[in-house]
């Protein structure tokens, strides 16, 4: 099964960037992954569409192969940006050969190991007691993990420093 395409899908929220893609095979097969978020994420699409030649025309079922010479054909080692879009095509390659195979992605790595998982949710606020509001909040409904950050709730909007500084003074 031969891979003919990689298309890119950029979508934002307001808040935060995502970057899938969807990888499309001569069988009709077609896996989708995403791209972790680095920041510079309209970079990872220029990255992806400069490494897509690599693996067009290549069978799409030699998985371990075909990332291990997208990393090694990189003429200086990997960055956050080559790194971010060699996963996504990883996920959509694992996607493409659990559904050639017509199983889950989990059976094809050796199969379920748990038959739950803990989740957590993040808590936020710019006071101990808002945060610790939220916590109780989300406990009603389940929750009994959290992540929350010293960050202050509009760290998008200020400068990177300012936002470190203001953590820090609140830790």
């Amino acid at each position: 099964m031969k891979i003919t395409d990689i298309k890119t899908f950029h979508a934002n929220d307001g808040h935060r960037n995502n970057i899938f893609l969807e990888i499309e095979t001569d069988d009709g097969i077609t896996g989708t992954g995403e791209a972790y978020s680095i920041g510079l994420d309209r970079s990872v699409i220029s990255m992806i569409d400069e490494i897509k030649p690599w693996f067009v025309g290549q069978d799409s079922g030699r998985i371990e192969w075909l990332i291990r010479r997208a990393k090694n054909t990189m003429r200086f080692p990997l960055g956050q940006v080559a790194w971010s879009a060699i996963s996504g095509i990883d996920l959509a390659l694992w996607d493409i050969a659990g559904k050639a195979a017509g199983l889950p992605v989990y059976s094809l790595l050796g199969g379920k190991t748990r038959d739950r998982v803990r989740v957590y949710h993040g808590i936020y606020g710019d006071s101990p007691s808002t945060v610790g509001e939220h916590a109780l909040q989300l406990m009603d409904e389940g929750y009994s993990a959290f992540k929350t950050s010293p960050l202050p709730s509009n760290w998008r909007d200020i400068p990177w420093r300012h936002t470190l500084a203001t953590g820090v003074a609140t830790s």
